[in-house]
């Protein structure tokens, strides 16, 4: 019996077993990130893992190494000043503690194969920290100082590199901040 019909058997008998069975799918079918079609969840606290990231076009899935936490943190903290409600940035374009546009998100959900409204998901700091995460690794930014520049200015951040200067100044700072006391901030 393969696993998909075992999946399709446990469907009928209860959630719980779904939920084992699934864990030995190997790998859930791609989604895209449609605004218009993204599923919503209850509360912002009801934000699932995504599945792994995947590679370029029609490659396997390639694991994205996490942003380290340490990094993330001084982005928000460049970004919103930790503020757990800060207004939105770029005239109106750029929501949440990471400042994240819709097309960043779309495209971060893309890569990772998921389907997260950015309305919802730009105020959940593990979604962000994904999205991030997809995104640097969609566009080749492996140090920090790239994940950085990258966030700060897209797609073409390669092409922009002098542009992000003052920012990776910015994020650089709150970096030794964070780890001169050894406290991350929140």
């Amino acid at each position: 019996m393969n696993i998909s019909r075992i999946i399709t058997v446990a469907t009928c008998v209860s959630f719980p077993v779904i939920i084992v069975m699934m864990a030995i799918q190997p790998e859930p079918p791609a989604v895209r990130c449609d605004p218009s079609t993204a599923t919503q969840p209850a509360t912002r606290e009801a934000a699932a893992e995504g599945p792994a990231v995947r590679g370029e076009a029609g490659s396997a899935p390639s694991p994205a190494r996490p942003a380290p936490r340490v990094l993330l943190d001084a982005i928000r903290q460049v970004e919103s000043g930790g503020d757990a409600l800060p207004p939105d940035g770029d005239g109106g374009k750029s929501i949440g503690r990471f400042q994240i546009q819709a097309a960043y998100w779309k495209d971060a959900c893309e890569y990772g194969g998921v389907s997260w409204d950015w309305r919802i998901g730009a105020w959940d700091d593990a979604k962000c920290r994904q999205a991030i995460t997809w995104y640097a690794a969609r566009y080749g930014a492996k140090t920090p100082e790239e994940i950085a520049r990258c966030h700060n200015s897209g797609s073409g951040w390669k092409a922009k590199y002098h542009l992000t200067n003052n920012y990776w100044k910015k994020v650089r700072l709150a970096l030794e901040a964070e780890t001169a006391d050894g406290a991350v901030n929140p």
